[in-house]
């Protein structure tokens, strides 16, 4: 199969520029990374106008563009929640937890869950934030590799690694190429459709999943993170979302374009049928790009946007693997590890989930199936853990393990279409297709969110109530760390060697604590 070359060169001229421009940047701020959270961080010198667009463009990556011309085509405007709903979730967290997360002085997502619940707990739940990463680094790389593959006849496999897409480039020549009907034309029944009653529920589970769920994000906190202060923080999440909604729209009309489109007046081969063939479908954007605009634009487009969409990659990767050696290689692995030790690892480790993405791209084709996997598990398991480690000073290690467990218990046992898994527990309407695949219509995920959530609450206080009272005396404290017990009006924290240390005068409650230093 010929690679075109011109397509080739395209991508090459502008990585090279991205590159330079990248290892000119890394030269001016060589005096501000001292150690691995100024890696991490930027030396949380972030201001608003950087923030701003830094803000945008770690939300606004392949998956979100190709996703939603690919979610626009299948299932219409109705059908294609996630780029509003990942776009309000910015709203939320900057509402809720950017500033509170920003002026206790975290450095990873993790953070705060180690401080309340312990360093183990705290590794465990990595786990589930590292499989959010590396669903939205394969979203990424598919929305990157679908384009590669049909503009530079590269075989998809191979062209995963690397990407492109565009957006507003393409949209005046391909709205007025002669394949493309007037956008009005049928347009309910086209592409902005209708909501089956009988999916309420799986409509409702996937505004709230994806809303709340992708608060949890280091990506995201990343940048609130490294904003100069609690203020801008809040402000940048406010403004990413006017971002968001601005650079949606040409992947919105993509989608809007193609399903106006009479396929059978294009180049593109499948037969005479004037609709894609279903294994196309995530290849919307690309297809626009290759079939109804001229060469030069589609090539001027696949080489900018492709250099600048790779970052997200980075910032995905850079956030397991900031976390990775910081919360688990440093706390846990070797607690006497250096700075530059550190940062090693982070390099090292960026490699290791670079290429575990990268299989999952390849396994699962569906770029906006993968685009919602992002924020499914992080939804159950990691949201309700974060709002009681910032919001409930009773939550502890006993009830963050039993919500880990029931949380992660009821989303498996509801199963999962994309990644082949099949349900334990048939919720109520559920439906069984004629190949046998059973078709939750519950909004399970929900379910298994609240389910968590209440677990952690319900053991936190539980516990805390018998060791508080007497009834259960500190020694059967076998988890020792981040249990506050109460004792003569005053808190104690039971330490490792079962002593009891007075709580501090200046603790507070809303605070993250560690026992760490006993």
């Amino acid at each position: 199969m010929a690679v075109y070359v011109p397509g080739l060169v395209s991508v090459v001229v502008f990585y090279v520029i991205f590159l330079l421009l990248g290892l000119w940047a890394a030269w001016k701020s060589r005096k501000l990374t001292k150690n691995s959270e100024d890696v991490l961080l930027a030396g949380r010198s972030i201001g608003m106008l950087l923030g701003i667009f830094t803000m945008t463009a770690t939300w606004v990556e392949g998956g979100f563009i190709n996703g939603t011309a690919e979610g626009v085509y299948s299932g219409g405007l109705v059908g294609s929640q996630a780029p509003f709903a990942y776009s309000l979730c910015l709203a939320f967290s900057g509402f809720f937890f950017a500033r509170r997360m920003r002026q206790n002085g975290y450095a990873t997502i993790i953070d705060p869950f180690q401080q309340k619940y312990g360093d183990m707990m705290g590794a465990l739940l990595y786990i589930i934030s590292l499989s959010g990463d590396v669903f939205v680094v394969a979203a990424i790389l598919g929305a990157l590799g679908s384009t590669l593959s049909v503009v530079l006849n590269i075989d998809y496999n191979i062209s995963v690694i690397v990407a492109a897409c565009v957006a507003w480039l393409i949209i005046p020549f391909a709205i007025s190429n002669d394949a493309v009907r007037d956008l009005s034309t049928n347009y309910t029944d086209v592409w902005v459709k209708e909501l089956d009653p009988s999916t309420a529920g799986v409509y409702i589970d996937g505004w709230l999943q994806m809303i709340l769920g992708a608060i949890p994000w280091q990506v995201y906190f990343q940048r609130v993170l490294a904003a100069k202060s609690a203020y801008i923080a809040e402000l940048l999440s406010y403004l990413g979302v006017i971002g968001c909604f601005i650079v949606v729209i040409p992947s919105l009309l993509v989608g809007i374009i193609a399903t106006q489109t009479d396929w059978s007046m294009t180049t593109y081969m499948s037969g005479n049928s004037s609709v894609l063939a279903d294994k196309d479908i995530p290849l919307v954007l690309p297809l626009v790009m290759e079939h109804l605009c001229p060469k030069a634009v589609a090539l001027f487009g696949l080489g900018a946007v492709a250099a600048a969409v790779m970052s997200s990659v980075d910032s995905a990767v850079l956030s397991s693997s900031g976390q990775f050696s910081r919360n688990v290689y440093k706390r846990i692995i070797r607690k006497t590890a250096s700075e530059k030790e550190q940062i090693w690892v982070l390099r090292a480790s960026t490699i290791v989930f670079g290429v575990i993405a990268t299989s999952v791209s390849i396994y699962v084709r569906s770029i906006y199936a993968l685009w919602v996997l992002c924020s499914d598990i992080i939804y159950v398991i990691l949201f309700p853990q974060l709002t009681c480690a910032i919001y409930f000073s009773s939550a502890n290690t006993y009830g963050s393990l039993v919500a880990f467990i029931v949380g992660l218990f009821f989303r498996v046992a509801g199963g999962e279409i994309t990644l082949g898994l099949d349900p334990l527990i048939k919720y109520p309407w559920h439906k069984v297709d004629d190949d046998g695949t059973v078709v939750q219509l519950f909004p399970h995920k929900t379910l298994s969110m609240l389910l968590s959530l209440f677990s952690l609450l319900f053991v936190s206080w539980f516990t805390n109530w018998l060791f508080d009272n007497g009834i259960l005396s500190h020694k059967f404290d076998i988890l020792r760390k981040h249990s506050r017990t109460k004792y003569k009006n005053k808190y104690v924290i039971s330490t490792s060697d079962g002593s009891d240390v007075k709580k501090k005068e200046n603790y507070q409650d809303n605070a993250a604590f560690s026992t760490d230093a006993f």
